[in-house]
Protein backbone atom coordinates (compact mmCIF):
# COMPACT_ATOMS: atom_id res chain seq x y z
CA UNK A 1 0.00 0.00 0.00
CA UNK A 2 1.13 3.35 -0.70
CA UNK A 3 0.55 6.78 0.58
CA UNK A 4 -1.21 8.91 -1.53
CA UNK A 5 -0.15 12.82 -0.41
CA UNK A 6 -2.95 14.41 -2.23
CA UNK A 7 -5.53 12.18 -1.04
CA UNK A 8 -4.39 12.46 2.27
CA UNK A 9 -4.67 16.44 1.50
CA UNK A 10 -8.27 16.29 0.21
CA UNK A 11 -8.90 14.35 2.91
CA UNK A 12 -7.61 16.61 5.95
CA UNK A 13 -9.11 19.45 3.91
CA UNK A 14 -12.53 17.69 3.84
CA UNK A 15 -11.98 17.06 7.35
CA UNK A 16 -11.88 20.72 8.84
CA UNK A 17 -14.89 22.09 7.11
CA UNK A 18 -16.36 19.26 8.53
CA UNK A 19 -15.41 19.74 11.86
CA UNK A 20 -14.25 23.66 11.80
CA UNK A 21 -12.68 24.10 14.65
CA UNK A 22 -12.27 27.41 14.23
CA UNK A 23 -16.17 27.50 14.53
CA UNK A 24 -16.22 25.13 17.83
CA UNK A 25 -13.88 27.26 19.92
CA UNK A 26 -16.95 29.46 20.90
CA UNK A 27 -18.49 25.85 21.79
CA UNK A 28 -15.69 24.79 23.91
CA UNK A 29 -15.46 28.01 25.96
CA UNK A 30 -19.41 27.95 26.72
CA UNK A 31 -19.03 24.17 27.87
CA UNK A 32 -15.51 25.27 29.64
CA UNK A 33 -16.90 28.62 31.53
CA UNK A 34 -16.32 28.97 35.02
CA UNK A 35 -13.34 26.31 34.46
CA UNK A 36 -9.52 26.73 35.79
CA UNK A 37 -7.26 27.24 32.98
CA UNK A 38 -5.68 24.20 34.00
CA UNK A 39 -9.37 22.60 33.75
CA UNK A 40 -9.42 23.66 29.93
CA UNK A 41 -6.64 22.42 28.92
CA UNK A 42 -7.38 18.82 30.82
CA UNK A 43 -10.78 19.20 28.65
CA UNK A 44 -8.45 19.45 25.43
CA UNK A 45 -5.91 17.30 26.13
CA UNK A 46 -7.93 14.82 26.55
CA UNK A 47 -10.68 15.22 23.35
CA UNK A 48 -6.97 15.06 21.50
CA UNK A 49 -6.05 11.76 22.70
CA UNK A 50 -9.87 10.94 21.84
CA UNK A 51 -9.43 12.17 18.47
CA UNK A 52 -6.01 10.71 17.76
CA UNK A 53 -7.03 7.23 19.20
CA UNK A 54 -10.43 7.18 16.94
CA UNK A 55 -8.45 8.66 13.81
CA UNK A 56 -5.44 5.79 14.23
CA UNK A 57 -8.36 3.56 14.76
CA UNK A 58 -9.96 4.23 11.72
CA UNK A 59 -6.40 4.23 9.58
CA UNK A 60 -5.63 1.02 11.08
CA UNK A 61 -9.28 -0.63 10.62
CA UNK A 62 -11.07 1.55 8.03
CA UNK A 63 -9.51 -1.08 5.17
CA UNK A 64 -11.87 -3.65 6.10
CA UNK A 65 -14.82 -1.65 6.61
Amino acid sequence: MTFDFAFAMKVFAAMFAIMNPIANIPVFLLLTQGATEAEKQRVALVTLIGVVIGCAVSVSLGGAV
